[in-house]
């Protein structure tokens, strides 16, 4: 028995609160931001490029009501721009929020995805009810494709990847509920078992902007662990 068939039988081996709750963490899929009412500033958002490739940016507050600036494509020349930033120049700018309309790069309105859990965003209250969301949000072929769970020991590395955790003891939140983490190692073994070593966001991309790596990390057992890919 190699190393993954070892960490993939040992999933019941658990103990203390919250040990048998090895559930998954949902699936989340990208929805239009204009179909998105509570968007708030912070949030992880999903933008395509003029390559067609995907990015990940942090949404700010930063409003542009019609984007017209030089070589702007004709398809969006006129429609609600969006600020969006870096998740570390967020993390650095969290306190002065007027920086960031210096530092947020403009990206059209509908080039914008957000995730979430349900496919199922709440309709504004100015589209009509038989306003058909379930098509617009998935009918267009540049979609960025649902995020799904994969458990951290078939994800391949993990150092510097985002995660999410489900914990197993009370802490910042009730035992067996879900939390993003930075991994900021690879699967060790412990005294407990197979673990990973976990960072806050908040702490991660601070220590980035620091220039030197905090070491308040948490272990969580690697059954508690996965990657949405």
């Amino acid at each position: 028995m190699d190393l993954w068939d070892l960490l993939r039988s040992s999933a019941g081996a658990m103990k203390g609160p919250g040990a048998g709750d090895l559930e998954a963490p949902p699936t989340v899929h990208p929805v239009p931001l204009d179909l998105v009412q509570d968007a708030a500033p912070g949030e992880t958002v999903t933008a395509r490029t003029l390559h067609g490739s995907y990015r990940d940016f942090v949404l700010t507050e930063h409003v542009v009501p019609e984007l017209a600036f030089p070589g702007i494509p004709d398809d969006v020349r006129g429609v609600e721009g969006r600020g969006v930033c870096s998740r570390a120049l967020w993390q650095h700018h969290a306190d002065h929020p007027e920086e960031f309309a210096r530092y947020a790069q403009v990206w059209p309105l509908t080039w914008l995805w957000v995730w979430r859990e349900s496919t199922a965003p709440t309709i504004p209250e100015d589209v009509p009810r038989t306003f058909d969301w379930m098509g617009r949000a998935l009918a267009a072929e540049d979609r960025p494709a649902p995020r799904v769970p994969m458990r951290a020991q078939d994800a391949g590395p993990l150092t510097g990847r985002e995660v999410v955790v489900r914990r197993y003891v009370d802490g910042d939140g009730p035992a067996g509920s879900l939390h993003s983490r930075i991994a900021v190692g690879e699967v060790l073994e412990s005294a407990d078992g197979f673990e990973v070593p976990c960072q806050t966001v908040e702490d991660y991309y601070a220590s980035e902007l620091d220039g030197w790596r905090r070491h308040d990390y948490m272990l969580f057992p690697v059954q508690r662990v996965w990657v949405r890919i």
